[in-house]
């Protein structure tokens, strides 16, 4: 049985949490560097989700 890599992944939102997110986001990856954790990051923004839908029609 082979084990799949370990992951977070990490939503970006707007406005007042992108703040925590820039500010805790370091630091979850200085902890999780040598463990074997990758950290992901999704766009998950009003403005992502719209970017999102529409970007087969631009």
């Amino acid at each position: 049985m082979t084990t799949s890599p370990l992951k977070i992944i990490w939503t970006k939102t707007d406005e007042a949490p992108m703040l925590a997110s820039y500010s805790l986001l370091p630091i979850l990856q200085a902890f999780t560097q040598d463990s074997g954790i990758s950290i992901e990051s999704r766009d998950i923004s009003l403005s992502g989700r719209i970017l999102s839908c529409l970007s087969r029609l631009i």
